[in-house]
Parts: C-alpha cells; structure tokens; sequence
C-alpha cells in the first residue's frame, strides 16, 4: 500500500482511484420536440401455418416541449420495404404509448416471413424495423430495431416423469446451453 504524510499527521493510506475523474465514455446528445422511446417489435405466427406472419410495432412518444405536438410516426420494415405512417397528437409534456398492428395496417401481415430458427435448426434470418416521428415533414427522433419472426411454445405436463417440451415456429427443439 503507499502512504501519505500531512505533516503532523500519522501516515495514512492513499486512496486510489481518488480524484482520477471521468472513467467511461461520455456523450451528449440532442433531440427535437418528439422522442421515440422503447420500441418493440412482437410477431405472431399462427402454428402450425407459417404462412405469415403477424407485426406488432410499439413505442413510447414522448413531448419534451411546453405545447402539443401533432406529427406522423412513421416505419419501414426490410427486408420487404414495408411501410406504415399514422399521424399522432401528443400532448405537452406527456409520453404516449403508440400500437400498430395488422388489424389497422394490413401490411403488418407479412406474407412468407424469413423465420428464425435457434442455432443448429435453420438461419437466423432477421429484420430491420426503422422508427420516425416527424414534425411538419423534418424528423423530430428515430429509433432501429432489429428482430426475428419466431414463435415459441412450450408443452407442460404434470407427470413429474415427462420433461417442459419446448417448439420454435411450431418444430420440438432440444434446448442447449
């Protein structure tokens, strides 16, 4: 260990570390009236059919300004150049949480989606999802998610004999690791 002397001071122990300052990266950044928070993307395929797939798109809009702001949320899915817009008024101050879905864009119904398989039962095929809100046609914030179309289901039983069966896209799969 080092020591220090403070003069009528006994010695005593340095600190280490002290007065060394920042120690991770540091970054600022900056965005308009409008943030897009959380997105999430959730994808249902109704099993045994993989036929297609259904998009579930979710985020927090958030209005960091004094006053209510109406723009357009706005997203392209690829591979497929899917697009959707819907406008929104987001009160001042406020976080709305925004869901678009199949039932109000049919194009969330992706026809012949790319599946995800886990590693050793096919590619891990995966999509990207770009998220906008737009104020008078300038980009206020954007978010990029990237995600796979998959389906999990698990098999319980209660005889204490029989293992948790679980499927991906509705195939058994031996769980590892």
């Amino acid at each position: 260990p080092h020591f220090i002397s403070s003069g009528s001071w006994d010695w005593i122990p340095a600190i280490p570390g002290r007065n060394i300052g920042i120690v991770k990266d540091v970054s600022l950044s900056t965005r308009k009236a409008v943030s897009v928070d959380a997105p999430f993307v959730a994808t249902d395929l109704p099993l045994p059919n993989t036929d297609y797939a259904d998009i579930r798109v979710s985020a927090d809009l958030h209005n960091s300004s004094r006053q209510d702001v109406t723009g357009v949320i706005k997203g392209v899915i690829n591979p497929g150049n899917v697009t959707f817009e819907q406008e929104v008024t987001i009160p001042a101050g406020d976080t709305l949480p925004v869901t678009l879905d199949h039932e109000t864009f049919e194009q969330l119904r992706i026809q012949s989606p790319l599946l995800w398989w886990p590693n050793g039962y096919g590619d891990q095929n995966l999509y990207t999802l770009d998220l906008c809100y737009e104020i008078d046609g300038t980009v206020s914030h954007s978010q990029q998610v990237t995600f796979g179309i998959r389906e999990y289901t698990y098999d319980y039983t209660d005889d204490p004999d029989q293992n948790m069966q679980i499927s991906c896209n509705g195939v058994r799969i031996m769980s590892k690791g």
